[in-house]
């Protein structure tokens, strides 16, 4: 699977830890969610993401978020165009201990067709995710829904209301 996450540009002499900025073009192949020459910039110590355009040089965007929701944010990037599954992203927002509870849950209302038991399973991941939701727009993403498994980055699809 071909990456989407950009190295790192030189940085000359200037002291930037090299884990401290991530960058994705979320395109692979003939798939893209952003456009040609735009990528965004995830600076890890600083909490925001940036939409830039490296074609002329500029941000588009730049938008806040807490450690937890960049945490999960970059995950989804990193594992684009596929989806990430629920319990490895619930590992990064509730306790060591309920993740394998939650799991079992997840797994057993997957089996039985149990949405109410699926969502209260994923509910403290849904909750931090759907309150992204309004600034990824700003950035031309939103999260998608794999039912039953997981989440995914996609492109934000504005639906026009017919009057």
């Amino acid at each position: 699977m071909m990456s989407n996450i950009h190295s790192t540009p030189d940085r000359g002499s200037l002291p930037i830890p090299d884990n401290q900025f991530a960058y994705f073009t979320l395109a692979a192949a003939t798939i893209r969610v952003l456009p040609e020459q735009h990528s965004l910039v995830v600076d890890r110590s600083g909490g925001a993401m940036t939409l830039v355009d490296w074609q002329s040089q500029h941000f588009l965007e730049q938008i806040g978020f807490t450690d937890q929701e960049l945490a999960l944010l970059t995950i989804l990037m990193e594992h684009w165009p596929s989806y990430v599954q629920y319990d490895k992203l619930l590992s990064l927002v509730v306790e060591n201990s309920e993740v394998v509870q939650r799991a079992q849950t997840i797994e057993d209302a997957r089996d039985g067709n149990d949405q109410v038991a699926l969502d209260a399973a994923i509910a403290p991941l849904s909750n931090i995710l759907m309150h992204c939701q309004d600034r990824l727009h700003r950035l031309g993403l939103e999260i998608g829904t794999i039912e039953h498994y997981g989440y995914r980055i996609m492109r934000f699809s504005r639906m026009e209301v017919a009057q």
